[in-house]
């Protein structure tokens, strides 16, 4: 997607596109002023140095490929709401994945708790405490987004803010493994909090809880377990990472 360019016109129309959206007219105004500033070569801009400008004015928004496609189409340029709810900011979380990641279907068999092939630094011993260490139903091939804390939050307002209905946003402790196995460089590194929920199958049956995955430098990766209504602050200046499924 960085490889293609944008001429400065299609930066214009690029932003007739958002402002159709139901995007706050502040956020309009701040993206109009600042791409006067952007990097330009030979008249062009890159999407990506657009993408850029988005996430600093419109609450880290990556550029949606659609919108992309409609900057080639005839005017006048129409939003499709799928469209539209792609601009709607998050106070909270930056996206940063621009394509799903894909992890591959599971059984549910493996648990966090046994997963010593993948989580060769340590495994919090709470996983069995509070009753996780309990096989799930399968689950078919899965796209993830990951998100970025872009504000302070609890992992509430974190998860909440994406969605009300948490049961869409778990995933399978397999399905956890996998995307870890899958996509390891996805993660974050020094000491930060790599996020993903759960529910329980054990006693309560359906709470949900929060698996945290730490990454060392030298790649040995930590999982430790919280429950969802920790109330907790995390300080978004470690840039902690958030990972569901991608919602339809």
């Amino acid at each position: 997607m960085d490889h293609e360019d944008l001429s400065l016109s299609d930066v214009l129309r690029l932003i007739k596109a958002i402002e159709q959206s139901s995007t706050n007219p502040d956020v309009i105004r701040a993206i109009i002023d600042r791409v006067p500033a952007e990097p330009v070569e030979n008249g062009r801009v890159t999407i990506g140095s657009i993408n850029r400008l988005l996430k600093q004015t419109n609450g880290c928004t990556v550029l949606p490929e659609e919108i992309v496609a409609q900057l080639n189409a005839p005017e006048p340029i129409t939003v499709q709401p799928a469209i539209t709810q792609q601009f709607t900011i998050n106070p909270y979380l930056c996206l940063v994945s621009d394509q799903p990641l894909m992890i591959s279907p599971t059984d549910g068999s493996r648990t966090i708790a046994t997963a010593l092939d993948v989580f060769i630094g340590a495994i919090d011993k709470i996983f069995d405490r509070w009753g996780t260490n309990k096989p799930e139903l399968p689950a078919k091939e899965t796209p993830i987004l990951a998100y970025e804390l872009a504000q302070d939050a609890t992992f509430a307002q974190m998860f909440s803010s994406l969605s009300p209905d948490l049961d869409k946003l778990c995933l399978t402790q397999a399905q956890i493994i996998e995307f870890v196995a899958t996509h390891p460089n996805q993660l974050r590194t020094e000491c930060c909090g790599n996020f993903f929920l759960f529910k329980s199958t054990g006693k309560p049956t359906g709470k949900l809880f929060v698996a945290s995955v730490l990454s060392s430098d030298a790649g040995a990766f930590h999982a430790d377990v919280c429950q969802f209504d920790d109330t907790h602050i995390w300080n978004s200046e470690l840039h902690h990472r958030l990972f569901v499924p991608q919602l339809a």
